[in-house]
């Protein structure tokens, strides 16, 4: 199951190893999405943070938001476009 968590810090995305996106799709749902590279957090030239999920088999993307970002609600409506179980999380909680 793809799960996408949302904040006001950003979203986290949950899925397993078959449920992969291509890069292509990748791309496309980050310029929907409008996230852009964070100097010093993300990768260079990199527009999210990939790493093991919590169980085997499992990805886990952090995506922070940037002012140029789509809203939260509307961050929640592309996901959901997408496919992702999506859940906001409280205000307070990390990601």
């Amino acid at each position: 199951m793809m799960t996408a968590h949302v904040n006001l810090e950003g979203i986290v995305l949950r899925f397993g190893v078959h449920e992969n996106l291509s890069s292509q799709a990748w791309e496309i749902l980050l310029d929907q999405l409008r996230s852009e590279h964070i100097p010093g957090l993300y990768q260079n030239g990199k527009r999210s943070i990939a790493t093991p999920g919590s169980s085997p088999g499992i990805a886990r993307v952090t995506i922070y938001f940037t002012p140029n970002m789509v809203t939260t609600d509307q961050a929640k409506d592309i996901l959901h476009h997408w496919g992702f179980e999506v859940h906001e999380d409280a205000e307070s909680q990390s990601l």
